[in-house]
């Protein structure tokens, strides 16, 4: 999966070479020429007669956001007033070491409607009760979800901390989990991500 959001949040002025790739992702090069055969099988990509390759990141975003499996997860719901408050207290200190996904996200990469709900990922298991959060009494009353993921790849190799200091979610783990929230406010706030995320690289 590592490899995959990599070339989606790619440039699309830039061929592909395996070895730049596997470093930008953080695997081995065979690991990275694997991904690519599989996704040239899958008409998603296409190798270059000088050994480089071309995505096709539009299809490969499409393909990701109705087949992505989803991160794994040890979820926890409350209900927080402020989540930027909440934000900030769950994926700040060294011990937490998480970051933001969901309506919060997606509003601080691309504004588009008021945040109404908010994941946060951690990479260690949420232990203690943060001050600006209430135990939901039905998932229906949660407006927050904590989760623990098994897949490491919805942690960016950078995470993009912008000048609110919330460090955010891999940009395609923040356009899934619109999808999965639901609604058609994020069904649309997702196709605005769609552009973004396809346009500013």
């Amino acid at each position: 999966m590592r490899v995959v959001r990599t070339l989606i949040l790619g440039s699309a002025k830039e061929s592909i070479q395996t070895s730049a790739l596997a470093a930008a992702a953080e695997v081995s090069a065979a690991r990275a020429s694997q991904v690519l055969k599989r996704l040239q099988g899958a008409a998603l990509a296409e190798k270059q007669p000088n050994g480089t390759w071309e995505v096709d990141r539009a299809a490969l975003f499409d393909v990701f956001i109705e087949t992505y499996p989803g991160p794994g997860e040890d979820l926890r719901e409350f209900y927080a007033l402020d989540l930027q408050r909440a934000a900030r207290e769950l994926t700040g200190g060294a011990q937490r070491d998480g970051v933001v996904s969901a309506d919060l996200a997606a509003d601080i990469l691309s504004p588009y409607r008021r945040p109404t709900h908010l994941i946060a990922y951690l990479r260690t298991p949420y232990l203690s009760p943060s001050q600006g959060l209430i135990a939901a009494e039905s998932p229906q009353d949660a407006n927050v979800w904590v989760i623990h993921p098994t897949d490491s790849s919805v942690f960016p190799r950078h995470a993009m901390d912008p000048s609110n200091g919330i460090p955010l979610a891999d940009a395609t783990q923040v356009a899934w989990d619109l999808k999965r929230l639901g609604g058609s406010d994020r069904l649309l706030h997702l196709d605005r991500l769609k552009t973004w995320i396809l346009s500013s690289r």
